[in-house]
């Protein structure tokens, strides 16, 4: 079974919340304190308790009710008889109900209102993983406790499996001439004596076996010793398996079932809250492209020690995980679930696998996509096309007094203007309040009907900042530009051909240039020359580094006001919310 909606009633925050889920894999993102670790408690509450407790009613006086929509793999389809969605069979309509804090919960059938075995509900592994769990105190043999009770359950597995006795382990004549001097030192002690205690050889090989044996890394230093991060993504996998060991008997019994090829499946749902704590970027990105190849059984590793330990073939899964970290996320919006704060503070939730695009802009968007992730962390965003602005729009709101860090405020490059109001329309979608910034040769008249859309004065962001500059006087600060960017600095030559292209991208009204053009050769008495040669420069060298000199080269005063105007609006949005 899988989750494909929810809707929620009395529940902590988010009481009249509604949500639909991919069936694979959903990032649920926003800003801290919304209730997104409350999501994954609710499931946990649903799957692995039978009651909520008094702190989770919004309402004391009121009871907890929540509608599920669950989809079924066809293994699945016969385990609740006829109750089923009549429009869509693959799917059964579930309501639990909690009337008060001293009952427990009754899961129901929507349309029918039949009671619902709570065993049923329960065949789905809901597996619960947050990163306050404690590695050192799991990832040993010897504990019988969190990962540490599976990995001490493969030695009871070999031990079982192999014909031996404690003297294929043990050197006992060793071991007598040890308990023998432990023993005449310890019955030294009157305690001792009385009661006769004395040391002895552990009887039970697996315990004995359990301190011996340890985990370590490629050189073999105690995992206990290396970064948490190993710790942390050797610890994610394994709580699947602990999960399958701790289920008793007659449970495990019910949620394990045969497809049509006669594997043994088990559905699972992993609910993971913010599992990129303490992993690197790339760490954070290869645990979830793993977690999904297991639960859309692409590991034959995984799958084999499955198999090996529990004989159980194949993983029938979903994940849904909180996270802060654009690294996870994979590269398709339909995936994230999105959780902000709304007018008069109230929570909204939207969903990616709502969201309807034209298939042409939806393809344009997924190739856009691993570049506009941050996005989805944000407040509101800057949306620019190239990497002069992108770069140089922040130092200006620096010099503004506006900090984008502090107010939750991105700015993303769409690489060219068909971008933008894609990207624009995909964010709003989701909630994020978006500006555009589009080249004034790029702009179309039909985007006048689109709020907060701006245009450069010139043709481009460099056009305007060469503009700004010249009229005031301030040419030396182009130098300045050239010469920190440049190692040729002002001796740099400008080829006749590149400046011609510019006079016409630029209309510029003067005749094509017969010879090249060093930057020094701008001088402030020829205007329309200087802007020739600063122009061409700084659209030949468009570059992350170049605008971050731009940026910081410019006073305040210098700022164009197109970036201006969007750097200030996009606080304001923010301002604007109730």
């Amino acid at each position: 079974m899988r989750i494909k909606r929810i809707s929620i009633n009395n529940y902590r925050n988010l009481d009249g919340i509604c949500i639909n889920f991919h069936p694979i894999n959903n990032f649920i993102v926003g800003e801290n304190n919304l209730g997104k670790s409350n999501l994954l408690d609710l499931f946990n509450i649903l799957y692995n308790f039978n009651s909520f407790r008094e702190e989770d009613f919004a309402n004391i006086d009121e009871p907890i009710r929540i509608e599920m929509t669950l989809s079924l793999f066809e293994t699945e389809k016969g385990l609740f008889n006829d109750l089923f969605d009549p429009e869509e069979s693959d799917n059964i309509n579930i309501i639990a109900v909690q009337d008060t804090v001293d009952s427990i919960i009754i899961f129901k059938h929507l349309e029918t209102d039949t009671i619902i075995s709570n065993s049923l509900i329960k065949c789905v592994n809901y597996i619960n993983y947050n990163s306050l769990r404690l590695p050192n105190t799991e990832l040993n043999f010897d504990r019988n406790r969190g990962v540490g009770k599976f990995l001490g359950h493969l030695i009871s597995k070999y031990l079982d499996s192999q014909e031996t006795s404690d003297i294929d382990f043990i050197k006992t004549e060793e071991l007598d001439g040890l308990l023998d001097y432990i023993n005449r030192n310890l019955i030294k002690i009157k305690s001792f004596n009385d009661f006769s205690i004395h040391a002895n050889l552990d009887k039970d090989i697996k315990n004995l076996l359990s301190k011996v044996v340890v985990l370590a890394d490629s050189n073999n230093f105690d995992l206990k010793d290396v970064g948490s991060g190993i710790q942390f993504l050797s610890m994610i996998t394994l709580t699947i398996f602990e999960k399958i060991l701790n289920m008793n008997k007659t449970r495990l019994e019910k949620s394990v079932m045969q497809n049509e090829d006669g594997e043994n499946c088990i559905p699972i749902i992993l609910g993971l809250d913010e599992p990129e704590i303490h992993l690197h970027p790339h760490m954070q990105r290869s645990l979830i492209k793993n977690l999904i190849r297991i639960i859309e059984n692409k590991d034959s590793n995984f799958s084999d020690l499955l198999n090996t330990v529990f004989d159980i073939d194949n993983v029938m899964g979903q994940i849904i995980a909180t996270t802060h970290s654009p690294n996870i996320l994979t590269n398709d919006y339909k995936k994230i679930i999105r959780f902000y704060e709304g007018s008069g503070h109230k929570l909204n939730v939207k969903s990616g696998i709502d969201i309807r695009m034209e298939a042409e802009i939806e393809k344009h968007l997924l190739a856009q996509f691993a570049y506009i992730k941050e996005a989805f962390f944000a407040r509101s965003v800057i949306i620019v096309e190239g990497d002069s602005e992108f770069s140089s729009i922040p130092i200006f709101a620096e010099k503004l007094e506006i900090d984008f860090d502090y107010l939750g405020i991105s700015i993303i490059k769409a690489s060219g203007a068909n971008s933008v109001i894609p990207i624009k329309d995909l964010l709003e979608s989701f909630g994020i309040k978006s500006i555009g910034i589009i080249d004034q040769d790029k702009y179309k008249e039909s985007y006048r009907a689109i709020d907060n859309i701006y245009h450069t004065l010139g043709k481009d962001f460099e056009e305007d900042i060469v503009n700004t500059l010249i009229d005031k006087g301030k040419i030396e600060v182009l130098r300045e530009i050239v010469c920190e960017y440049d190692v040729m600095g002002s001796e740099r030559t400008l080829e006749e051909n590149a400046l011609n292209k510019r006079i016409k991208k630029y209309n510029l009204d003067i005749p094509d240039v017969m010879c090249p053009y060093k930057i020094a050769d701008a001088e402030i008495n020829d205007k329309d020359m200087a802007k020739l040669i600063y122009l061409t420069w700084l659209d030949i060298n468009k570059t992350i580094i170049l605008g971050r000199i731009i940026g910081y080269s410019l006073e305040k005063e210098d700022i164009p006001t197109v970036y201006i105007d969007a750097i200030k609006k996009a606080k304001e949005l923010l301002e604007n919310v109730e």
